[in-house]
């Protein structure tokens, strides 16, 4: 399972202002506007699957049994009274205690990745869509476009070789009972 980093990033600055600066374009913050800019659903608090968008899991490498993992520890560091949620006035009292929400390794992208790409990549490197497109990240991108196309290429031609497999099926020989109605 992936390891938590409470440490400072690059000039000291912790995942949250990383993120903030990063994610939200602002250095300046306070941990209200961080937790209700945080509370996609409006409702007054987190939860376990915000913790998913917040840190973008979605948008990592992860299989699911790892952002679930992921999910519920950093719900635990902050859910004082095991409640399943963590409200505003516990985030504060989290932060109070000298604790931050830990560095996963990623900078936790809110949207898909062709939308993030935009944001972070495009509009910043290609305003001009006749730029060269030879980045690092313009690469990694269509790496990313070639793995999607490859697994719906799989699963398509799984989905075709059972069609044909059942094409093959003499329906004659099965008996009444066994056939849809």
């Amino acid at each position: 399972m992936p390891i938590f980093s409470f440490s400072a990033l690059e000039n000291g600055k912790n995942w949250m202002d990383h993120h903030m600066k990063n994610e939200h374009d602002t250095e300046s913050y306070d941990l209200d506007t961080f937790f209700y800019l945080h509370d996609f659903n409006f409702n007054g608090h987190w939860n376990a699957k915000d913790f998913r968008r917040i840190y973008g899991l979605d948008n990592e490498d992860l299989t699911e049994k790892e952002k679930i993992y992921l999910e519920k520890k950093l719900l635990s560091y902050i859910d004082k009274n095991e409640d399943g949620i963590v409200t505003l006035d516990e985030f504060k009292e989290f932060i109070y205690e000298g604790n931050m929400l830990p560095d996963l390794g990623f900078d936790g992208h809110h949207e898909d990745f062709e939308t993030e790409f935009n944001i972070h990549h495009i509009e910043v490197y290609h305003r001009n869509l006749n730029d060269n497109w030879k980045h690092f990240e313009d690469i990694e991108h269509l790496k990313k476009h070639n793995e999607i196309l490859y697994k719906e290429k799989e699963i398509l031609e799984e989905k075709l070789r059972n069609f044909y497999a059942m094409k093959n099926i003499n329906i004659i020989i099965i008996p009444k009972k066994y056939l849809k109605k």
